[in-house]
């Protein structure tokens, strides 16, 4: 029969904003076995443009690893502790562009687990996590290994510091924020900082307090303990008081 109107904008959506060319679209015709008509052809060419497949090749090389990926994506969602029954929006939305952008299929498993263990175990979290790795150049294995390491360490870290404090709590993001900003930002050494730790033993609210006391060294350019305890005109490990406007309720 003769095309109609709409079919013929689908036909000119599929060739000028889409760029397929006429024997890829007969080849997804011929994928659907008759079935669905021209609204499913429409489907299947705008489903492989949101996926980046534009050749007959690239479509093909898809659906022969089609199995693979279902597979693969209910791993992860068994990592991220999710449950999905039917996993195709899974691989078309997430699972396919992570792998274009380089992600193996050992660290997207194992990134899975990571996420659930951060409590970003959704797969919109999990995109998230994954996207900013990207932007860091962070995609192999032993590189995206590394990272958490140092996350790790950093946790660690900041649990010493919470620690001398006296604090029984979790580690926020915003913790991590200021961690980093004061040790790769302001370069405030690990001894200076562990002096600020010290000083902010059994105030209120000692983190923000610790806050404001390395705040204060790197707006006056303090780089040693030395010039702290002048500064506040202290003795070696003493608590000083900063001034600070304050209110009692």
């Amino acid at each position: 029969r003769k095309a109609t109107i709409e079919e013929r904008d689908m036909y000119l959506n599929w060739t000028k904003n889409f760029h397929y060319t006429d024997s890829c679209i007969l080849t997804i015709a011929e994928s659907l076995n008759k079935k669905g008509g021209m609204k499913a052809l429409d489907n299947k060419i705008f489903k492989y443009h949101n996926l980046g497949l534009y050749s007959s090749q690239e479509i093909e090389d898809f659906n022969k690893n089609k199995r693979h990926y279902l597979t693969l994506a209910k791993e992860i969602c068994k990592n991220l502790g999710i449950y999905f029954e039917n996993l195709e929006p899974v691989v078309d939305t997430y699972l396919t562009n992570w792998l274009i952008k380089g992600f193996s299929d050992e660290t997207l498993e194992f990134l899975a687990k990571f996420c659930f263990k951060t409590s970003n175990n959704t797969l919109e979290k999990m995109d998230n996590v994954l996207n900013k790795l990207y932007k860091q150049g962070l995609v192999s294995m032993p590189a995206i290994s590394q990272y958490i390491n140092d996350l790790n360490e950093i946790d660690n870290n900041i649990k010493g510091i919470f620690e001398v404090l006296g604090l029984a709590r979790i580690i926020t993001p915003r913790d991590r924020e200021l961690y980093n900003t004061w040790c790769n930002d302001w370069k405030i050494p690990a001894n200076l900082l562990s002096y600020a730790v010290q000083i902010s033993q059994g105030k209120s609210q000692p983190f923000m307090y610790l806050s404001k006391v390395v705040s204060n060294f790197h707006e006056k350019n303090i780089t040693t303990i030395e010039e702290a305890q002048k500064e506040h005109k202290l003795d070696n490990f003493t608590k000083p008081e900063l001034n600070m406007n304050t209110r009692s309720y």
